[in-house]
């Protein structure tokens, strides 16, 4: 995870919260687990066994086809356990969010099926619910992917989006 490491320490990767880093616990990552029902993805796991909650100290973006996206703050434990809860109705089942931009960015993580490590976002201003109403007031079925309308993948794997982060200024 070396070269995580480094691209994370020149994104000034910093805890929130303390002065020092709060990791995860194994017993904490085990209650995720359980919570969620499938094992998180190893890359995502070792880091929140090594950082938990944390934030950049300069902002960084990613960059997924060329739309830059500003990112700030990776869930802590209990604020995990609650994002979780709150989008489980929002998110497709197969993702789980693990930061946020303060804002109306929720970044997400693959957990599932074709999804496994996959990194989206979530604008919480963009909905299901009314596409999907329309499916049922036509009479139509709603198709069973309709929850994905609500996310934009932004990297094939967490290494690969920490990889993808550069500091705002190399980012424009």
């Amino acid at each position: 995870m070396t070269s995580i490491d480094d691209n994370l320490a020149t994104l000034g990767i910093t805890p929130v919260g303390s002065k020092a880093f709060e990791p995860f616990s194994l017993r904490e990552v085990a209650k995720i687990e359980e919570m969620i029902g499938v094992q998180l993805p190893e890359t995502y796991k070792w880091f929140v066994m090594k950082y938990g909650k944390s934030m950049f100290s300069t902002g960084a973006d990613s960059t997924p086809s060329q739309k830059p996206v500003n990112y700030c703050c990776f869930f802590g434990f209990e604020e995990l356990l609650t994002a979780i809860d709150c989008l489980k109705e929002t998110l497709p089942e197969t993702t789980i969010p693990i930061g946020d931009d303060s804002g109306d960015i929720v970044l997400c993580l693959g957990i599932g099926r074709r999804d496994m490590g996959k990194v989206y976002i979530h604008n919480s201003g963009w909905g299901w619910h009314v596409d999907a109403e329309r499916y049922v007031e036509q009479g139509k079925p709603v198709p069973a992917d309709i929850r994905y309308q609500v996310v934009e993948e932004i990297a094939p794997s967490f290494e690969e989006f920490i990889k993808n982060m550069k500091k705002d200024e190399e980012a424009s």
